[in-house]
């Protein structure tokens, strides 16, 4: 069950060099994904400035199965 409070907590690895996207730890909540169902799921990870493995772990760890892209954008 995916509760609207429910937040991943992910952690990403300091890089050698820091760049201008901030690395560390980041809280990734629901209604965040939320607004990047209506983009492909490579698309919606740059968006959050995460891999797009990375996106398919927090979603399945908010209890988001597939990407809904494909069955919102058939509607």
């Amino acid at each position: 069950m995916v509760y609207a409070g429910s937040a991943a907590r992910i952690h990403q690895p300091e890089p050698r060099k820091a760049g201008p996207h901030g690395r560390g730890s980041k809280d990734i909540t629901l209604p965040q994904v939320e607004r990047y169902y209506n983009q492909p799921l490579a698309q919606a990870a740059r968006g959050l400035g995460l891999s797009a493995t990375m996106l398919k772990k927090v979603c399945r760890s908010l209890g988001v199965r597939n990407w809904p892209y494909r069955q919102l954008a058939s509607i």
